[in-house]
């Protein structure tokens, strides 16, 4: 419950009794009432950083954690990108031994362009995850 005063006409309104914080007579919103507000002045938070608070061995081990997590995070980018793109690869070459299983042996049918893009794919990812996983692993360096 507040108290509420029109600044137009000076009337007192109670907000449990509103529904909308508007005077009944001349339609302004109402103002709250400067006896009931209160201000509080609350400290600054400090900006610390949580390091600060560590003594050298906590600090060292925290550190070695970070990078020991650096570490495996490379490994993990470079396995998954390399596991998908092989299976990517290895699906466009087992896709275009079906091709060239139903043509015939004169005539060319797109098979070998399949084997290439499979090998392509396999090459081409093996090279991206091992630029991830180097990137990543290059953070892990104190």
């Amino acid at each position: 419950m507040a108290n509420l005063t029109c600044p137009k006409c000076g009337k007192k309104f109670n907000s449990d009794d509103l529904r909308v914080f508007k005077c009944k007579d001349c339609k302004a919103w109402l103002d709250w009432d400067a006896s009931q507000v209160v201000q509080t002045v609350e400290p600054p938070l400090l900006q610390t950083d949580a390091m600060d608070n560590l003594d050298d061995a906590t600090k060292a081990l925290v550190l070695a954690t970070d990078r020991t997590t650096y570490a495996v995070r490379s490994l993990a980018l470079f396995l998954f990108t390399t596991l998908f793109t092989s299976l990517v690869g290895y699906g466009l070459i087992g896709a275009s031994a079906g091709v060239a299983d139903n043509c015939d042996s004169y005539s060319p049918c797109g098979a070998e362009t399949m084997v290439i893009g499979g090998w392509v794919v396999i090459s081409v990812g093996f090279i991206i995850g091992l630029i991830v996983g180097m990137l990543e692993l290059y953070k892990s360096k104190p």
